[in-house]
């Protein structure tokens, strides 16, 4: 009857701190370079419909190492074709991104399900693994991407999926070559919706090879293993060919990419990870990391006698400690947000795993889940609170120029120096509504993103005019310390935290 009754209320939480982030909707659509990539999914629908399949293969191909992202993405970006349509919108303006989000959330919500079998496969108890589903939805790693265009969600589905079934086969000792050759297929496809998750398409090779292996199989593995990597293999030559109609190389653009992690800084390789769980998550990443520390303490202690769990995290840590070394000591790449992203499901799973070996005894267990899930929601609601508060510039000026109709909108940024506008308002889109036109001129400050961000020698602080009325102040979303981990610098975090950018709108009376 506890047993029920604990489960039932993990359930709830769990369906509460979900739903409750539908309240982000309709913000923060096209704040970031990267989600440019999404118009082009866009552009692939319009080639597709003019019957020009070369230039929609040619668009697919053009977003950098992500083909099968931009083709997932062709969805909402259809969808985004219609409402605008119906409700008489543009085609990207704010209030046109909710089938984006949508589709983020429906992505989201797939993966906390795919987390909970993987769960339950790994720790065998349904109670624990609905808390390890309830502190993966309290994480701000987890939902900062649904506003955006991005491609991160849609690989770590796919790749979290094939990991679960990889698992799951392997667990119940039934691979066969057929299998094998579909995981290799499948796990190779998960990693063309965003190429950052190499690292995890990595981790699951190696645990389909060491995971349950025995001396008496290890010929046999070797052969499965070898056939897994033919089925990646297969993807990748459709995918190349793909490319090659369309007069480009899926390859040649990903040799160019590789050479492109480096926005950060390389001597905190070691330390990104920590710092994030500090700066980040805050309470709920001190708790992760403690729990991990301990489960390294549990690894050691039964290396004689490793679990599945045991197996995951000592190649995945050797996988992270690699690429960190990569970075640290070579300066090849460089950790972000987004590249942690692909990490924070097992680390949810390590901390639970350790949290289990800890608080064996069920009455214990109960007061310990109760007590975790009360400081974790808490830290979950403090976060999207600040989260929530923070403006995005796209969004302030579509809604002032759907107020107030200027005859002209004016971008001003505080930075000076690496820092471009984007004021999404342009004349053509100012000419199309004239017959609703005011004298009124807007002026949009902090419009801009700002990369790598200048010290405060070239912030400039905007000085107004004796006609101009603020209308609109508060803080850009820059200042969001999840976004100052997505590629800034150490120096850049500082710089950006100094300057302490507002978005303002001016209006001229």
């Amino acid at each position: 009857m506890r047993l029920l009754k604990t489960t039932n209320l993990l359930f709830f939480c769990i369906i509460f701190i979900t739903l409750i982030k539908l309240n982000l909707i309709g913000n923060g659509f096209l704040a970031f370079p990267d989600e440019w990539r999404h118009i082009a999914s866009g552009h692939v629908l319009k080639d597709l419909q003019a019957g020009e399949f070369k230039s929609a293969l040619a668009t697919v191909f053009s977003t950098q190492g992500r083909p099968v992202d931009t083709i997932i993405k062709t969805i909402p970006n259809g969808f985004q074709y219609l409402s605008a349509q119906i409700l008489g919108l543009e085609y990207y303006e704010s209030a046109n991104s909710f089938p984006l989000f949508l589709f983020n959330f429906s992505v989201y919500c797939l993966i906390l399900a795919v987390h909970y079998k993987f769960s339950k496969l790994i720790l065998k108890d349904k109670t624990w693994s609905l808390f390890s589903v309830l502190v993966l939805g309290c994480l701000a790693n987890s939902y900062i991407y649904l506003r955006h265009g991005l491609p991160y969600d849609t690989s770590l589905l796919l790749l979290y999926f094939a990991f679960y079934k990889v698992l799951k086969t392997s667990e119940s000792k039934n691979l066969s070559f057929a299998k094998a050759l579909f995981f290799g297929f499948f796990t190779f496809f998960g990693y063309l919706a965003y190429p950052g998750y190499f690292l995890l398409f990595v981790i699951i090779g190696l645990v389909f090879f060491f995971n349950n292996l025995e001396k008496k199989e290890l010929n046999k593995r070797i052969k499965l293993s070898l056939v897994y990597g033919i089925g990646s293999l297969i993807c990748l030559a459709i995918f190349e060919g793909l490319s090659r109609i369309a007069g480009t190389s899926y390859l040649a653009s990903s040799q160019e990419l590789s050479g492109t992690l480096n926005q950060g800084s390389f001597e905190e390789c070691f330390s990104f990870l920590i710092k994030y769980l500090f700066q980040v998550e805050k309470l709920t990443g001190i708790f992760i990391l403690l729990g991990i520390l301990f489960f390294v303490f549990l690894v050691i202690k039964n290396k004689k006698k490793l679990e599945t769990i045991h197996t995951i995290f000592i190649i995945t840590a050797f996988v992270f400690i690699v690429f960190c070394g990569a970075g640290y000591f070579f300066q090849k790449v460089i950790l972000s947000g987004r590249v942690l992203h692909q990490f924070f499901p097992l680390l949810v799973l390590f901390f639970i795993s350790a949290c289990r070996e800890f608080i064996p005894r069920e009455n214990t267990k109960t007061i310990a889940i109760a007590i975790f899930s009360i400081i974790f929601i808490t830290n979950f609601g403090i976060q999207f609170w600040e989260y929530k508060n923070y403006s995005y510039p796209r969004d302030v000026s579509w809604e002032f120029y759907k107020k107030y109709h200027p005859k002209k909108i004016i971008s001003v940024c505080e930075i000076n120096k690496n820092s471009w506008d984007i004021l999404p308002i342009e004349s053509d889109i100012l000419e199309k509504f004239a017959s609703k036109k005011t004298n009124h001129t807007i002026k949009i400050i902090n419009s801009c993103s700002v990369y790598p961000f200048p010290g405060l020698e070239n912030y400039s602080e905007y000085q107004t005019a004796r006609n101009e009325k603020l209308l609109f102040s508060k803080s850009s979303y820059l200042n969001f310390v999840g976004y100052k981990f997505e590629g800034y610098s150490i120096q850049d975090r500082e710089n950006v935290g100094l300057a302490n950018l507002k978005t303002k709108v001016y209006i001229e009376e």
